[in-house]
């Protein structure tokens, strides 16, 4: 959480109302205000901070550094987001070049495979033809050696 935050307050705010938080939350916290309620390591922790919040963002020069510091914090993370965008977006690129690469693999794998069962198919059919050619030959001999018995007979 950022100083600001810590203390309830908008950037950009002014010297004034910085000021005017760090009263409230003395009052607030004061132990007049608040007799009897132990303090707490939590609580004194949380005091502890908002006292450093309030030393820093009081000091001009402290506070010009917190900012600076922020604001190049702040540019460094949108670079890094952006990298970050950039990075994805490759990573998206090239998984999409692969899947287009193995699609392209599987459509040709596809096409052999087509390939393939038609040639399978024609010569399968190549050789029930040869095989029915070869019938019909053995057919016609048979009824061409019955017809020369026949004749030779006569």
């Amino acid at each position: 959480m950022n100083l600001y935050e810590l203390l309830g307050l908008k950037k950009p705010c002014t010297k004034e109302e910085i000021i005017a938080t760090k009263k409230k939350i003395a009052m607030k916290n004061h132990p007049d205000k608040t007799p009897g309620q132990k303090v707490t390591r939590k609580k004194s922790s949380d005091m502890a901070e908002i006292t450093r919040a309030l030393r820093i963002l009081t000091d001009n020069e402290l506070k010009d550094a917190y900012d600076s510091h922020r604001k190049h914090a702040n540019g460094m993370q949108i670079f890094a987001e952006e990298n970050e965008a950039e990075n994805k977006r490759v990573q998206l690129e090239k998984d999409r070049r692969e899947q287009e690469r193995q699609a392209e693999e599987l459509r040709k794998q596809h096409e052999l495979e087509i390939q393939q069962e038609e040639e399978e198919r024609q010569n399968a059919d190549k050789r029930w033809i040869d095989e029915e050619e070869k019938r019909r030959i053995e057919e016609e001999e048979k009824l061409l050696s019955i017809v020369s018995l026949a004749v030779l007979e006569l």
